[in-house]
C-alpha cells in the first residue's frame, strides 16, 4: 500500500512540474530505463520507457534489464 501511494503522489508532483513547464515553455524530457534514449512523451516518462520499449518488454520477459548508465549524462 505505501509503495501505491508513494508511486501516486510521485505522478501527481511529476504531472505538476510538468504543468509548470509547460507554461513556461519548457520541455521535460527523461530517459528510457531499457535502452537510454531520450523521452519527452508523456505517457512514455510516466511508463519511464520508450514506446518500442514498451511494446518490446510488454510481457514479463526476463531479458528485459534496465540501461547501464549513460554515457552522456543530461544536464
Amino acid at each position: 500500500m505505501n509503495d501505491e501511494r508513494s508511486t501516486r503522489e510521485t505522478d501527481q508532483r511529476f504531472a505538476e512540474l510538468r504543468d509548470i513547464a509547460d507554461s513556461l515553455g519548457l520541455v521535460v524530457t527523461g530517459r528510457c530505463q531499457y535502452c537510454g534514449a531520450v523521452i519527452s512523451d508523456p505517457k512514455s516518462l510516466t511508463a519511464r520507457a520508450g514506446s518500442v520499449c514498451r511494446t518490446r518488454h510488454a510481457k514479463n520477459d526476463p531479458g528485459a534489464t534496465p540501461a547501464k548508465k549513460s554515457r552522456t549524462e543530461a544536464a
